[in-house]
């Protein structure tokens, strides 16, 4: 390879290391602030240098109210199964010893 190609190509990796998405971006600087508020962003960011930054986005503990709600109807729901499979196991268990007892008194 010549050298001229080898620069073309080394700069056009300096380029492409330095724009973002698209050009209109390339001088549009966003606070920090409003990149702490976004939810949408993911939790690590890229520069666009090339480094990998770690978020400093504030993470909230508490789940939404539809999660909430979702989870609590779940809960609710398998109480209810249990209680069911109580009662199935325990009227099994009652034929059981029914059938136990009624071929003791055969015999």
């Amino acid at each position: 390879m010549s050298s001229a190609m080898k620069e073309q190509i080394s700069a056009l990796a300096a380029r492409k290391a330095t724009v973002q998405t698209h050009p209109g971006q390339q001088n549009a600087l966003v606070p920090a602030a409003k990149l702490a508020k976004n939810k949408r962003l993911p939790a690590t960011m890229i520069t666009p240098a090339g480094k990998i930054e770690v978020s400093k986005k504030i993470k909230s503990n508490g789940d939404s109210s539809k999660k909430k709600k979702r989870s609590e109807a779940g809960k609710e729901k398998a109480l209810e199964r249990m209680e069911r499979l109580q009662v199935k196991v325990q009227h099994s268990e009652d034929k059981k010893a029914k059938r136990k007892r009624a071929k003791l008194a055969w015999e």
